[in-house]
């Protein structure tokens, strides 16, 4: 199997909705874009929104973010996608089309860099090793397919 890095970044990652643990239930909320008005897409405002305890949280365009690990960049709450991989690990994703840019990554014994050769901001170049190793394949398929499960089928691409 082949695979061609996408060129994606976690900033178009997360332009979708990205799927959450609720703060306030423990449910699986999401945290949408309300406004595109903006040229940058990581300064959109943004909602957090859960459907089982009707939270709603607002957070205001350009306001701070943090990227990096199993929590969402705007409102710092727990990833829904994630799960215990390769030794303690975590594997995380905040959405459907993430998990699927990396099985599909993950999953090719031959993987082609971005044509523009973006180099560490595409996400792909940026996994760690243990992720893109060989030696790890298996498992963090299996866990990827496991974590596909939890995504919520109302947000399931094209339904």
């Amino acid at each position: 199997m082949r695979h061609r890095d996408p060129g994606l970044t976690a900033y178009e990652l997360t332009a979708e909705d990205v799927l959450v643990t609720c703060p306030s239930c423990q449910g699986c909320a999401r945290v949408v874009v309300t406004s595109r008005t903006d040229e940058w897409l990581g300064s959109w405002p943004r909602r957090l929104v859960c459907p089982h305890c009707s939270l709603v949280q607002e957070r205001p365009p350009r306001s701070g973010s943090a990227w990096g690990g199993a929590t969402d960049p705007y409102f710092g709450a727990p990833l829904w996608l994630q799960g215990p991989c390769c030794g303690g690990r975590v594997l995380w994703a905040y959405n459907e089309r993430h998990l699927s840019v990396l099985r599909a990554h993950v999953a090719a014994k031959l993987r082609e860099r971005h044509p523009d050769d973006l180099g560490p901001s595409s996400m792909l170049e940026r996994l760690p090793s243990w992720i893109t190793s060989a030696q790890h394949r298996e498992e963090v398929v299996r866990t990827i397919d496991r974590l596909q499960r939890r995504v919520p089928p109302r947000t399931r691409t094209g339904t």
